[in-house]
């Protein structure tokens, strides 16, 4: 009787954990009715706990929900800087599960595992730990830096893997800091993975004989890595094609359906899954490159649409490989941030800018100079050389218009408002253009 009112307890807190820690924060004063409305609607989109998306969003301070949850009754602290932590204990929990939801198990006594949280708060994560070890779970409260750094120090350690802290980009404060890492000197080895659901939803089309070549054209188009994968392949030298290609219908002319097919296979064979980061990300790097196509036909240079689309959605290249190389950190970043405010919060955390890295990638890749520069300077078009100044704008005006689309903060338009009024558009003409994109997201990522 007392192990089913444990688990119909459990429940109850599960069901009404978000909304408890919300509540808790705006009793507190950290945060008010609408910022945490709008940090729920983001979690029923893409997923991730209702603390993580706040700080993202910038409207929580992370030292100071650590000082709420110190604060709350039957919540005790550990500072695990101070701590000699057992390298055994941790097999108790994946590595997934420890980044994923910020645990670290510290102690086991018997059948009582104790537990290192950032949110001790979170009965889901607890009752999953005690399902899958079968030990009653308690939950000490930590920093969520330390955690960062303790739970990829330790299972780095164990498992032996080549990547370490420090290619992570996570800054140890206080008395361990070191270097700020250099993630660009990891881009050259750097190989992304395509995950296993969109692969095998590219593998099932090309084997359809209802999807035509110009549908499939435009399924790769669904995320910046997916597109990216694809032209890295048919610009290589085997395809003799090396830096022509540049846009996914070019693509399909070299690889055909069965080309697509054998391609993402092998991203099956990865087994890569998707990050809650991934949806949010693909769905503003389609819509950015549907707004900047969308505007070329006002420009009256049509010609170009598939190259302006293309170069928009890979102008976020840089960001998912950032989510890679600095996870879990990076998506700490507020992702309504855009344009040269996200570069500076990129160079403040990792002395490289989204911008950068995919600029880096291009041309590791071999793809069309063109690319590279507009990917590198879309958040600042002036300094793009000079033939390539009009795509930069239209990927920077097609930038603000897709986090807008979340925000609706007029603000965020405005910071382009320069590059409008040089192309002759103002904001009716972007909203109109994002009604149109509206339909691509809808094809590509339903």
């Amino acid at each position: 009787m007392s192990d089913q009112k444990h688990s119909t307890n459990a429940m109850e807190n599960d069901d009404t954990s978000h909304q408890r820690i919300g509540e808790l924060l705006i009793n507190e004063g950290l945060i008010n009715q609408e910022q945490l409305a709008e940090a729920l609607e983001k979690q029923k989109h893409s997923g991730g706990k209702t603390f993580e998306i706040l700080l993202r969003l910038g409207h929580l301070d992370k030292d100071k929900l650590h000082t709420m949850l110190s604060k709350q009754p039957g919540v005790a602290s550990i500072d695990l800087s101070r701590m000699n932590l057992d390298k055994d204990i941790i097999k108790l929990i994946p590595h997934e599960m420890a980044l994923e939801q910020l645990v670290l198990p510290i102690d086991r006594l018997g059948k009582l595992l104790t537990v290192a949280m950032a949110c001790p708060l979170d009965t889901h994560t607890i009752r999953q730990i005690e399902s899958m070890s079968g030990l009653r779970v308690k939950a000490m409260l930590c920093r969520l830096d330390d955690i960062v750094v303790a739970v990829e120090s330790l299972y780095r350690q164990r498992e032996s893997q080549e990547m370490s802290i420090e290619s992570l980009g996570i800054a140890v404060s206080d008395a361990r800091t070191q270097t700020r890492t250099a993630i660009k000197d990891k881009v050259d080895a750097f190989d992304f993975k395509v995950p296993e659901s969109i692969a095998r939803n590219l593998i099932d089309a090309a084997a359809d004989a209802r999807v035509s070549l110009d549908k499939l054209s435009g399924m790769l188009e669904v995320d910046p890595v997916t597109l990216f994968q694809v032209l890295d392949v048919v610009n290589s030298p085997m395809f003799g094609m090396t830096a022509n290609i540049d846009t996914s219908a070019k693509a399909m002319v070299v690889l055909n359906k069965k080309g697509v097919s054998s391609l993402f296979r092998i991203h099956i064979e990865n087994n890569a899954t998707l990050k809650q980061e991934w949806s949010l990300l693909s769905e503003q790097a389609v819509r950015c490159g549907a707004v900047a196509s969308s505007l070329v036909e006002d420009l009256g240079i049509a010609a170009h649409k598939n190259e302006v689309r293309c170069a928009g959605i890979l102008c976020w290249l840089g960001r998912f490989a950032l989510m890679e190389l600095a996870y879990p950190k990076y998506k700490f970043i507020n992702h309504d941030l855009i344009g040269v405010a996200l570069c500076e919060e990129e160079r403040k955390l990792f002395d490289v800018t989204h911008s950068e890295v995919g600029e880096m990638l291009i041309q590791r890749a071999g793809l069309c100079d063109r690319l590279a520069n507009v990917v590198r300077f879309y958040t600042s078009p002036g300094e793009a050389e000079s033939q390539n100044e009009l795509l930069a704008m239209l990927s920077n005006i097609g930038a603000h218009a897709a986090v807008w689309k979340d925000t609706h903060n007029e603000a965020g338009l405005a910071a382009c408002n320069e590059y409008m009024k040089t192309l002759g558009i103002n904001h009716e003409d972007v909203k109109k253009a994002l009604l149109i994109a509206e339909k691509t997201e809808k094809t590509l990522l339903k």
